[in-house]
């Protein structure tokens, strides 16, 4: 389970691992909403930064393991 967390090379956090975090918080929020209206409502105001601040982050992951694999 560490190794997939820590990058022992680099001793930093796996990208991956932050990836996999955001994405059950999101899922979370996801059920969490089905149940309650007001945090449904609340996810609605934010679907767009949500989705942003996603994509950014799976972009920004994406293309260093891109790069990495270019060196």
């Amino acid at each position: 389970m560490k190794q997939f967390l820590w990058d022992k090379k680099n001793q930093t956090i796996r990208g991956s691992s932050i990836n996999l975090l955001i994405t059950l918080v999101i899922l979370l929020l996801i059920v969490i909403g089905a149940f309650s209206e007001s945090v449904a409502n609340n996810l609605e105001k934010l679907a767009v930064l949500i989705a942003a601040f996603f994509s950014a982050s799976f972009g920004v992951w994406s293309a260093k393991k891109y790069f990495e694999g270019k060196e």
